[in-house]
C-alpha cells in the first residue's frame, strides 16, 4: 500500500519513505532524443559527412554546432531573387532536431534529478522464490507477510 507524500509532511507509523526515479521520464526522454538522433546521424551518414553534417554525430548539441558552423548556408543568389542552393528546409529541419533532442535531454535529466517521493508499507515484506512443481519442474512461488 502506498500513499502520496508531500515534503514537510510527518511519515506515519509503520510507512517509511522512498525516493524512485521517475521512469516515465527517463524512458520518454530517452526515446524523445533517441529516435531523432538516430534519424538525423543517418542522414548525415547517407551524405557522407558532407556540408559539415558531422556534427550531428553528437547528441543533442549536434544540430546546433551544425548550424552555427554554417553548414546549412544558403548558395550563391542571382539578382533575380532565386538562390539555387536555398536550404531553408534544411534549416528548419536541423531546428526541429534540436528542439526535439534538447526536450528529449531536459525530460531524461528531470527524471534523474527530482526524483518521486511516496510512503510504503514498512511491515510488508515479498519475496520470490523457485518452488519444485510436479516431478520435474520449477516455477516461482511469491511469499511474504502482511
Amino acid at each position: 500500500m502506498e500513499l502520496p507524500y508531500e515534503e514537510g509532511d510527518p511519515i506515519p507509523q509503520g510507512y517509511r519513505l522512498i525516493e524512485q526515479k521517475r521512469r516515465g521520464l527517463i524512458i520518454g526522454g530517452s526515446i524523445v532524443t533517441g529516435v531523432p538522433w538516430a534519424l538525423s546521424l543517418t542522414a548525415a551518414t547517407s551524405s557522407n559527412f558532407d556540408n559539415k553534417s558531422g556534427f550531428l554525430v553528437v547528441p543533442v548539441l549536434g544540430p546546433w554546432l551544425m548550424l552555427l558552423a554554417g553548414g546549412a548556408k544558403d548558395g550563391e543568389c542571382g539578382s533575380d531573387d532565386f538562390c539555387s542552393g536555398d536550404k531553408s528546409g534544411t534549416r528548419a529541419v536541423l531546428v526541429l532536431d534540436g528542439l526535439a533532442q534538447t526536450a528529449g535531454a531536459v525530460m531524461f535529466v528531470a527524471g534523474i534529478a527530482i526524483p518521486r517521493k511516496r510512503l510504503v508499507r514498512a511491515d510488508v515484506t515479498v519475496g520470490v522464490t523457485p518452488t519444485p512443481l510436479g516431478r520435474d519442474g520449477y516455477g516461482l512461488s511469491a511469499v511474504g507477510t502482511f
